[in-house]
């Protein structure tokens, strides 16, 4: 039962922009040692997106003194130990990691990992399966949400209960009791150079002058949309893989893109909530924590998916946030 439990913060929307990263390595079902680095993000994605920001809380000054990434990935790598890698949607971690490395020109070895969103899924029956909501189930309340070593303690702590669920007594095969797949990080060459994903994604990166304007916003109807097909070859690891998805409220992205972003990894975009739909993407400011209740963002399409949860229908509710870190790629500039 031994794995590393790892959690990146990002400069901006691009995954290749980590700012920060805390780790947590198991040996034997336990927890045995921590680490944690705040990281200059590399150029050209080290800007910081106001919108990033607001959720972790780091600021440029922050990382000025900073190690770079090259430095940091050479921790990673030791501290790992060749271990796999668990964190709560991996995709997004991991993707870092090869965003980072693209950019750097760092060679990056290949990881075996799993995603703890998918484990939650598996394991506890929840109205949203967002780390806080996660952690909680696992035994283990979360005060600090975004701090990159709080993270990776909660993750590490949705896998162990996760895995002690099953009896079994290894990741490995806890995995495949929970019908969760084992996934494996590429391995990156720098004589690859960059990847079409990673320059696509560069020309979202927010401007150096980091001035917020408003989001763009969409409310086409689902009617004038054209049906998307899921991509058949997209990684099952993703924690959007064969889900139905409705979006609903105000995106920072256009309606279309969001059908196409979610289909690309898989996940079938649909227009009405139904007993079939499998997550519910909610944009316009919500926080996964307002479906507690009592919290200030309300929405009819929202209320419609807690009342299906109250009947037992197992719909996640995900915010934009969330959604985004699924599906890589980056945030739109502001404004477009």
């Amino acid at each position: 039962m031994d794995f590393v439990a790892v959690d990146f913060e990002t400069a901006n929307g691009f995954r290749g922009s980590p700012c920060a990263v805390g780790l947590v390595r198991v040996a034997g079902g336990r927890p045995e040692a921590e680490w944690e680095s705040l990281i200059a993000p590399p150029a050209p994605a080290d800007v910081f997106d106001p919108r990033n920001v607001r959720i972790h809380g780091i600021l440029p000054e922050d990382v000025r003194d900073a190690p770079a990434f090259p430095e940091v990935l050479e921790r990673i790598l030791a501290f790992s130990e060749g271990l796999p890698l668990v964190a709560h949607n991996a995709a997004f971690d991991l993707g870092v990691l090869r965003g980072a490395a693209e950019l750097t020109s760092s060679r990056l070895p290949s990881r075996r990992s799993a995603c703890t969103v998918q484990m939650s899924r598996a394991s506890f029956s929840l109205p949203s399966h967002s780390l806080p909501f996660s952690a909680e189930a696992a035994g283990h309340p979360m005060t600090h949400h975004h701090n990159a070593l709080a993270d990776a303690r909660a993750c590490a702590a949705v896998a162990l209960e996760a895995v002690r669920r099953t009896g079994e007594g290894t990741l490995e095969a806890a995995l495949r009791r929970l019908g969760v797949p084992m996934s494996q990080l590429a391995p990156y060459d720098p004589a690859e150079g960059l990847s079409s994903a990673t320059e696509r994604a560069l020309r979202s990166v927010p401007g150096p002058s980091g001035e917020e304007g408003a989001p763009a916003e969409s409310f086409e109807l689902p009617s004038r949309l054209d049906p998307v097909s899921p991509n058949p070859d997209a990684d099952p690891a993703n924690p959007l893989f064969g889900q139905r998805v409705l979006f609903t409220g105000p995106l920072g992205l256009s309606r279309a893109e969001a059908w196409r972003r979610a289909a690309e990894c898989g996940a079938e975009p649909v227009g009405v909530l139904s007993l079939s739909t499998d997550v519910l993407v909610v944009g316009g400011g919500f926080a996964s924590d307002d479906v507690r209740g009592g919290g200030r963002f309300t929405s009819s399409t929202l209320e419609k998916a807690l009342k299906l949860q109250a009947r037992g229908f197992r719909l996640e509710i995900v915010t934009e946030g969330e959604f985004m870190q699924r599906v890589g790629g980056a945030w739109p500039p502001h404004g477009a």
